[in-house]
């Protein structure tokens, strides 16, 4: 089913959804599912033939040979490997289709049909073989070396740890919280030069080495604290005893849930933000709802043709001027570019005041990105044929005042009206930046479409343009393109819902596959519970002591890893939000995460629920 997306060659391709980088962006999903499908596997296989050793060694006190066990195993996994792959590519291949249409639906894509190729069959069989054949290859080489009593008492054989420390489990909870404030202090602070990507490498590594040691210490750690107070410790014993013996039992189970809700509840928080926030995000992107340069020959239209593609409200147009200058020393042209005071004025927030023969140099761009160098010059000198202008600086100008193009890379000299009709007369090349308003640029999606189409016709037409010859490190369709806030909301309202689906989808996968891990590992040694409680119950124990015991530990087995990994999600949350303002600046983050997590915590104690039930019934049986 997720293969349909990721080898799907019109979803990599469709301008809708962002072209081509859309596949690297699937990268992450897939390999989160590539390494849950080992985790998984692997796992189920172990369950597995761990209450087969039982049977085996059985088979082998009766004289099974270690060629007649490995001949036994691999006839019957083969069976279990066919038998999946048959079911699971029939109902996927049925399945997906269900998928991709649901998919296509929410989304309203119209350019992207359903296929099924080659690749999504070989992907999906060969991780499939090439992890169920290492989880098998494993059983045999540990089976065929096992001593016939080891393999007898193998699904009695729980996990021990070599060392019984509260104090290091306490040293590994530091370690977490260490390594959580670790990287919100350092991330996004530009001031300590330091990469992002290493910071969250460094400090997610810390962060999972001190949960491993957390968890293999957690029944220790309680024991000890609850020891304190005799009353509790003794009234509690038999709860106590159980969940230490699970924790040493299922830390590495334990471990992958909380990296597995971590991560599901991160990733999906974070997609329906983008995903809901997109109308948000366009806004803060672009100042105006259109805009679009215009040179000599390209991009022209008239203000007819533009009111009848949209609504307009305001619209203004910079007039520019562009002066080449030969530099000697890069072999390469200086850019000048000049706007009058007054057509800038037009659209600055604040009245912007320039004498005659002076300028002011204006860079268009957030001040919080402005390095610190001052300009070489405090003097510009303009000479052609027998004209002279000569201008004097009188100030730098940084503030975000209109939308970038690549055709306007961003600095230009502001000076008055007079100097700026005196600099037509020099060989300079004259082009318009246009700004347009809408009253509704939700609406605006039919007109903008056309009016690129009017421009990428246009723009064929085969007649070079000086001013674009000049900017030959940038391709023309580059420099002449338009930006448009609806296209912008449709990015990422198209793409965000399609990352936000497929973290859903495997979300889901992932939340079903951590209930089966724990149903599995809770009912793998159901006969043991019995017996142990039965026991109990001849020497005194209710049967309403029973349930109790059992929900205490079924609780703390379904829900500490998985409320563990939705605290550390919104701690990378906040992480993450500090590039945005802070968690208070963007509200709607938390509460998209308390969806995700409300849903999440809704859906596990349902499973909870179910799982008590079922062990109630079976540990009581004839009890």
């Amino acid at each position: 089913m997720f293969s349909t997306i990721y080898y799907n060659k019109a979803i990599n391709h469709s301008q809708e959804l962002g072209g081509e980088a859309l596949s690297d962006v699937l990268i992450i999903p897939s390999v989160a599912l590539v390494v849950f499908t080992v985790f998984f596997i692997s796992y189920a296989h172990s369950v597995f033939i761990k209450r087969r050793k039982k049977e085996i060694g059985l088979f082998m006190m009766l004289g099974m040979t270690d060629k007649d066990i490995n001949k036994l195993l691999l006839i019957e996994n083969g069976a279990i490997a066919l038998l999946s792959l048959v079911v699971g590519l029939i109902s996927g291949s049925v399945s997906s289709r269900l998928f991709f249409l649901i998919l296509m639906n929410l989304l309203d894509l119209t350019d992207v049909a359903f296929e099924l190729n080659w690749m999504m069959l070989v992907a999906t069989v060969g991780i499939f073989l090439l992890v169920f054949s290492g989880a098998v290859g494993k059983s045999l080489v540990t089976t065929r070396y096992h001593q016939i009593v080891e393999t007898l008492k193998g699904d009695r054989i729980s996990e021990q740890n070599n060392i019984r420390s509260p104090l290091l489990g306490i040293v590994g909870l530091l370690l977490v919280i260490g390594s959580i404030a670790f990287q919100y202090v350092l991330f996004s602070e530009v001031d300590y030069n330091i990469n992002d990507g290493a910071i969250l490498l460094v400090g997610t590594i810390g962060l999972l080495i001190g949960l491993y040691i957390s968890l293999s210490q957690l029944g220790s750690v309680l024991l000890q604290l609850t020891k304190r107070k005799e009353s509790y410790y003794y009234k509690h014993i038999l709860f106590l005893a159980n969940v230490n013996y699970k924790f040493k039992q299922l830390k590495g189970i334990f471990m992958l849930i909380i990296t597995m809700a971590m991560v599901t509840i991160f990733y999906t928080s974070m997609l329906l933000y983008f995903y809901s926030s997109a109308e948000q995000l366009a806004d803060e992107r672009f100042i105006y709802d259109v805009s679009f340069p215009e040179t000599a020959t390209k991009n022209t239209v008239t203000d007819e043709e533009l009111k009848r593609l949209f609504t307009i409200e305001e619209h203004y147009t910079l007039e520019i001027i562009d002066l080449f200058e030969l530099d000697p020393l890069w072999d390469d042209y200086l850019r000048y570019s000049f706007l009058s005071v007054e057509q800038f004025n037009q659209i600055y927030s604040e009245q912007l005041h320039v004498e005659k023969g002076n300028v002011i140099f204006f860079e268009n761009m957030d001040p919080q990105f402005k390095d610190d160098r001052a300009l070489s010059e405090s003097e510009f000198t303009f000479s052609q044929d027998d004209e002279e202008l000569t201008l004097t600086l009188r100030g730098e100008l940084v503030d975000d005042v209109f939308d970038h193009s690549p055709l306007y890379y961003g600095q230009f000299m502001i000076v008055h009206q007079d100097d700026f009709e005196a600099m037509k007369e020099f060989d300079v090349y004259r082009s318009y930046f246009h700004f347009l308003n809408l009253s509704n640029w939700k609406e605006s999606k039919e007109g903008y479409d056309q009016l690129k189409k009017r421009f990428l016709t246009q723009n064929e037409n085969g007649i070079n343009d000086p001013l674009l010859s000049y900017l030959h490190y940038v391709s023309e369709d580059q420099l002449l393109e338009p930006n448009a806030k609806i296209e912008e909301f449709h990015l990422n309202r198209t793409a965000g819902g399609l990352l936000f689906f497929i973290s859903s989808f495997l979300g889901a996968l992932f939340f079903v596959a951590t209930f089966m891990l724990l149903y599995l590992n809770v009912f793998a040694n159901i006969e043991q519970e019995r017996m142990t409680f039965r026991k109990l119950y001849k020497i005194g124990i209710t049967k309403k002591e029973v349930r109790k015991v059992i929900s205490k530990e079924l609780r703390v087995l379904f829900f500490l890893a998985p409320v563990s990994g939705l605290l550390i999600a919104y701690s990378y949350i906040i992480i993450f939000a500090k590039d945005a303002g802070g968690i208070f600046e963007n509200p709607l983050i938390t509460t998209n995460y308390a969806i995700v997590a409300a849903f999440y915590l809704l859906l596990q104690t349902s499973y909870y629920l179910l799982a008590r039930q079922k062990l109630m019934k079976e540990v009581m049986y004839e009890s």
